[in-house]
This record gives C-alpha cells, sequence and structure tokens, in this order.
C-alpha cells in the first residue's frame, strides 16, 4: 500500500460546490472547507449559546425546528458553519453583499454535519432531454366509422 502523497491531501482542503443561487434555475459556485467540530469548541469558536446543540450533534441529534427557539438555533448553527466553512467567497462578503438565502445556509449547514454526501443534490448536473418514443406506431390517418357519426 502506497502511503498517502501530501500534495493530493492539499487538493483535497477545499471543495468547490453548486449551491441554489437567488433566482430560480440560478446557481452559486462557492468554495468550502470541511468542518471540524471538536477543533472549533477547543478553540473557543462556538458560542456557549449553541455549544449544548453542538454536542448533541456530535452525537448525533439535531435541533428539530418545532418553534421559534429551535428555528432561532438552527440559524445560529447554519450561519456558525456558513462562516468557518465559506472560504470563497466569504460569508461576511456575502452577507455585506446580497445575503444568503435560507436554502443555502442549510445546503451549507447539512455540509458542516454531514460531508459532502449532503450536497450531492446540488452537485448534479441536469441530464439532456432525449426525444420520447411514444406514438411510434400509432395510426398516421384516420377513417370515419360509419357506427360512429
Amino acid at each position: 500500500m502506497a502511503i498517502t502523497n501530501l500534495e493530493e491531501l492539499k487538493a483535497k482542503k477545499y471543495i468547490e460546490v453548486d449551491l441554489p443561487g437567488w433566482d430560480i434555475g440560478d446557481v452559486f459556485t462557492c468554495k468550502l472547507k470541511r468542518t471540524n467540530l471538536l477543533d472549533l469548541a477547543a478553540k473557543g469558536k462556538i458560542p456557549n449559546t449553541l455549544m449544548g446543540t453542538v454536542v448533541d450533534l456530535f452525537k448525533g441529534n439535531g435541533p428539530v425546528p418545532e418553534d421559534e427557539a429551535s428555528l432561532k438555533t438552527i440559524n445560529e448553527l447554519s450561519e456558525l458553519f456558513c462562516e468557518v466553512t465559506m472560504v470563497e467567497p466569504t460569508f461576511k462578503a456575502i452577507q455585506e453583499t446580497i445575503g444568503m438565502t435560507d436554502d443555502q445556509k442549510i445546503a451549507i449547514y447539512n455540509f458542516a454535519i454531514k460531508g459532502v454526501r449532503a450536497l450531492e443534490p446540488f452537485r448534479k448536473k441536469p441530464e439532456d432531454i432525449k426525444p420520447c418514443d411514444h406514438g411510434t406506431n400509432v395510426q398516421k390517418d384516420t377513417k370515419r366509422d360509419a357506427e360512429n357519426k
């Protein structure tokens, strides 16, 4: 087995992703880095008000949107994850320019919690639509039926 090359690891440090844009059919491409919850906690980057929720996330239990307080917590978590994962453009730059949509924030939240697999729905390119075969065996000319006048 070959030892992993450091250059290969450097290439995996950031991932370029397509997120939903601001308009229908619009795409927002940005560069993200992976999140390390333990590292964030050790460096004091997780606000005390979110620490309990982050511990729950680490255990595999996320907040469920049941009321105003839980929605506020989900928003705070999504913004925290946007701040620590967005490399180019930065979360701050986007917030100052146009602001992020809920879909974009939740996509990054899911990326931070579940990894790259959470972004698959946004990364798939639409397939070409092929013509349909239906109707190839339909009679082209019709004849008047004497019984159904």
